[in-house]
């Protein structure tokens, strides 16, 4: 019965191991770039919404004129700061491609 082989047994060769332990990080794409240079903004704009809509929750005119509302607003605040964790994780992500980016040259 003939043995079976892999692709590579054999004929020497990593599975492409070499090119991905030199490998150079890659530079930030032109989207990339300028995302990093607006996301600043964007974060301090989604932190005033945050801050809105608990000013809006804490407000006791609201509660009591908009008694309605109250349930469904009670949920924007923690959608609106895991908005506001997800562009900071964004930022770090974007800071560190630059980063390597820069490091390597």
């Amino acid at each position: 019965m003939p043995r079976s082989r892999s692709p590579s047994a054999g004929h020497g060769r990593c599975g492409g191991t070499r090119a991905a332990a030199t490998a150079r990080p890659r530079k930030p794409a032109l989207k990339e770039r300028n995302e990093l240079e607006a996301i600043e903004s964007v974060i301090l704009a989604a932190e005033r919404e945050v801050e809105a809509i608990e000013s809006r929750l804490n407000d006791p005119v609201f509660q009591t004129t908009r008694f309605a509302e109250v349930p469904a607003a009670v949920q924007q605040p923690d959608a609106a700061k895991a908005e506001v964790a997800a562009l900071y994780q964004r930022w770090e992500t974007l800071e560190t491609l630059r980063e390597s980016a820069e490091a390597s040259g």
